[in-house]
């Protein structure tokens, strides 16, 4: 027998602290927005990566980005092309690898880690990513569902609004 996937957005059970399933694994879907205090614009890494092209999101800011990723991404940071993400939130001592999302929905591994990102971007040194194979896009929870993959619901009456 083989070990499926249900995917869980945590979005529909925001007081969820653990899932258990006999025999299938349980994994995070969807997008979050990993917001920056809003005094770390004017930190002088930020104004350098931002004249480079790469802007962090920041309080008060709610892009929209179009898609619904499987697993979890965690959107923190905004270039022409698209969005930069990782499996976690992070920081720049993070060790999480990170994506860029472009607007067709393609993820690429842009670097090791956010550090290796900023190091790059600041000295013109981002070389051609590599296609990620480990994350799908898709446009919707709802296109994912089409697209064949298994979802766990919450269709409780005293569900939460969706936070955020």
């Amino acid at each position: 027998m083989s070990e499926r996937t249900i995917w869980f957005d945590p979005d529909e059970w925001p007081d969820a602290s653990g899932l258990m399933l006999h025999g299938d694994k349980a994994s995070l879907a969807g997008a979050e927005i990993c917001i920056s205090p809003a005094g770390d614009r004017d930190s002088e890494l930020a104004r350098s990566l931002e004249d480079k092209g790469l802007r962090f999101i920041y309080e008060g800011e709610k892009p929209a980005f179009p898609f619904y990723g499987l697993p979890r991404l965690f959107v923190f940071a905004t270039d022409e092309a698209g969005f930069y993400a990782a499996d976690e939130p992070v920081d720049i001592n993070s060790g999480a690898t990170i994506f860029h999302i472009d607007a067709e929905g393609r993820v690429t591994r842009a670097a090791a880690n956010l550090r290796a990102l900023a190091e790059a971007v600041l000295s013109d040194e981002l070389t051609r990513w590599e296609t990620d194979h480990s994350h799908a896009i898709y446009a919707s929870q709802e296109a994912a569902e089409q697209a064949g993959e298994l979802f766990l619901r919450n269709r409780t009456p005293w569900r939460r609004v969706k936070r955020g």
